[in-house]
């Protein structure tokens, strides 16, 4: 790996951001092998070309989810999610953490709490935190019917094509299901949003044919747990168990975007300041995200 932030190569002093510019340059070469994001694949370029591309800041995300895409190996980041949105979700925190200006870029707290490092238990309590806050605080409702902003940053991520709908996202019998109870509007994220956290607080009848949609699963690895053991725990009323299952369910197989989107919900909010969405003591980040930090701490600078 080769470069400084390009606020050093301009002269100027280093600060805590220089830091996460770095980190940011390590965690792509740890992702794709490649030492470089300013250098095309495989190629090593000279230290002077490269500092000039880095000074002028000579990157955008669609290189890096297209670098991220092709050599990425995400397999160790506990399963969170599938690859696809992994891969939005890195170059959308790589992209961040490169920034040209460093006032711009997300301080190291913040990147700790990116939901690339987010375990589907926590992005599902971010989630029913983020749906109660709906329910509870009228102008994120509003917001959530109406705010042109949330549909340009938030809606995108789902990518639900021509048909703009998330209907064929989740098991058709699971929708019915709770259809007979509620109403959802497929074509609105908010609605997509209410319908997991439904999914997930009120499983369905076991038998039925919503709960033989279910891919059941309480292993990172995806693997599923089909019958016997997993079957029989949640249909004794292991409720803790159902909730661990469809967690990992919704995130492997459904919407592996849920934790980029609800990150990107909650970042709206914030700048509406609509802080009732941003609660520091619901959740915050896991043990993998917290050690992130704690290494990067003794690095910054005064």
């Amino acid at each position: 790996m080769a470069g400084r932030a390009p606020e050093l190569l301009l002269g100027n002093r280093p600060t805590a951001a220089a830091d996460v510019w770095a980190l940011a340059c390590v965690l792509y070469f740890i992702l794709t092998g490649d030492t470089s994001p300013y250098a095309p694949s495989g190629v090593k370029l000279p230290e002077p070309l490269l500092n000039e591309l880095i000074a002028a800041g000579d990157l955008d995300i669609a290189t890096l989810e297209w670098a991220l895409g092709e050599g990425a190996d995400l397999g160790d980041l506990r399963g969170r999610g599938g690859a696809q949105a992994r891969e939005a979700a890195a170059a959308q925190l790589l992209h961040g953490m490169l920034l040209r200006d460093p006032e711009a870029r997300p301080s190291a707290a913040e990147v700790g709490e990116h939901p690339l490092w987010w375990t589907p238990e926590h992005a599902m309590q971010e989630l029913l935190g983020l749906v109660a806050d709906m329910k509870e605080e009228p102008r994120i409702k509003r917001m959530a019917e109406e705010d042109a902003t949330l549909r340009v940053e938030v809606e995108p991520i789902l990518g639900l094509g021509a048909e703009g709908s998330w209907r064929g996202r989740v098991p058709e019998a699971l929708l019915q299901e709770k259809e007979q109870y509620s109403y959802y509007n497929t074509g609105r994220m908010a609605d997509l949003l209410r319908f997991v956290r439904n999914v997930y607080e009120h499983p369905p009848e076991a038998g039925s044919d919503a709960w033989n949609s279910v891919k059941l699963t309480t292993s990172s690895s995806g693997r599923s747990h089909r019958g016997g053991h997993s079957r029989r725990l949640l249909t004794e009323g292991d409720h803790a168990s159902w909730k661990k299952a469809v967690a990992y369910f919704i995130m492997n197989n459904c919407v592996p975007e849920l934790p980029l989107i609800v990150y990107k919900w909650k970042a709206v909010c914030k700048s509406n300041g609509y802080v009732a969405a941003i609660d520091e003591g619901r959740g915050g980040m896991d043990d993998f995200g917290s050690s992130i930090i704690s290494n990067l701490a003794p690095l910054q600078f005064e």
